[in-house]
């Protein structure tokens, strides 16, 4: 035996390589799928079988097995070592288009829910920037006179129900003192319910309490607009 050929008898063998990733297929678009623990590939490329070396030659052939549609080779294309379910080891070469690892446990939101107390307490909002708005009337107030609506949907419509609110308290305080208030149009189209529009169309048809000028200001009297409601009011002959 030459000296060449017993340092190549006394090289130790390179461990054979072991393959890193499990083969499960094409996916319905034909990428192909492998797994590494808790992550998984799509690869766009060809999954090779490999044959027995031809005599003579010391490489392996590779078979082609499966490939995604319309896939082509190139040089910089990734070799990954795989195995099947059934213990066969096989070769796959693609372009890595993505990665899929476990979705992160997702932080839920905690939400607050809004209580409206029956006590003298009042309401807690969800936001600090909105002022406190208690759509309850005060125990002077009539029942008439409790709000239409009950929250508010931005902030401009929280401000003019905060107004709106300032102004029961105003009118139940001046009727326990035997006062009849006037009040402004915002303040009468929310007592009755109506839009502003209509309300100045049937004033203008003689069908709506007569205001008061103030200056360059507008009044009705509360007492004009529950005759009103209640259908008791009646237009000046």
């Amino acid at each position: 035996m030459s000296t060449l050929e017993q340092k190549k008898s006394s090289r130790p063998s390179a461990p054979a390589k072991q393959p890193n990733y499990i083969y499960l297929g094409l996916n319905e678009s034909g990428r192909i799928r492998l797994q590494q623990g808790d992550k998984t590939l799509f690869i766009n490329g060809a999954v090779y079988a490999s044959t027995k070396p031809i005599v003579g030659r010391t490489k392996i052939a590779l078979v082609p097995i499966n490939a995604t549609p319309g896939y082509k080779r190139q040089p910089e294309h990734k070799k990954h070592l795989v195995r099947t379910a059934t213990g066969e080891t096989l070769r796959v070469i693609g372009l890595v288009e993505k990665i899929l690892t476990p979705a992160a446990s997702l932080e839920k939101k905690s939400v607050r829910t809004i209580l409206t107390s029956t006590s003298n307490a009042p309401n807690s909002l969800s936001s600090p920037s909105k002022p406190p708005i208690n759509n309850a009337a005060p125990a002077t107030v009539s029942a008439s006179l409790k709000p239409a609506v009950s929250q508010p949907v931005d902030a401009k419509k929280a401000a003019k129900l905060v107004r709106l609110q300032k102004e029961f308290q105003r009118v139940a305080a001046q009727r326990t003192s035997g006062v009849d208030p006037t009040v402004r149009m915002a303040f009468v189209a929310y007592y009755l319910g109506e839009s502003e529009s209509n309300l100045y169309r049937r004033r203008a048809d003689g069908q709506f309490p007569t205001p008061i000028q103030r200056g360059k200001g507008t009044f009705w009297r509360m007492s004009d607009l529950d005759a009103f409601k209640t259908g008791t009011w009646k237009p000046a002959p």
